[in-house]
């Protein structure tokens, strides 16, 4: 199983590549989503998708509540694990400390 690092890599991919996928993916997110990943997203799911341009940025905030320090140290350092769609998902992201994909 790809992890979720994989996964968005492979939506971008295609995004930067296809066109009509592209499109696809800024209009309806989900389905783009779940074509390109052939995941099963739940109903209670819900994918945002934004370009960015040369004067707007977007920054995604982990859900808010507290983490242990083991989980901040597992952020720091690039890896960690969320609940995704329901199921765990395992993040790495190499050289960590603000490397969030």
């Amino acid at each position: 199983m790809k992890t979720y690092a994989e996964l968005r890599a492979d939506v971008l991919e295609m995004a930067m590549k296809d066109q009509e996928f592209r499109a696809r993916l800024l209009a309806d997110p989900k389905a783009a989503v779940q074509e390109a990943t052939g995941l099963a997203l739940p109903d209670s799911v819900t994918i945002l998708v934004h370009e960015e341009t040369s004067s707007v940025g977007h920054l995604v905030l982990p859900p808010s509540g507290s983490l242990a320090d083991e989980d901040l140290e597992q952020i720091a350092a690039g890896d960690y694990q969320t609940d995704y769609a329901g199921a765990k998902v395992y993040h790495h992201h190499p050289g960590g400390h603000g490397s969030f994909g």
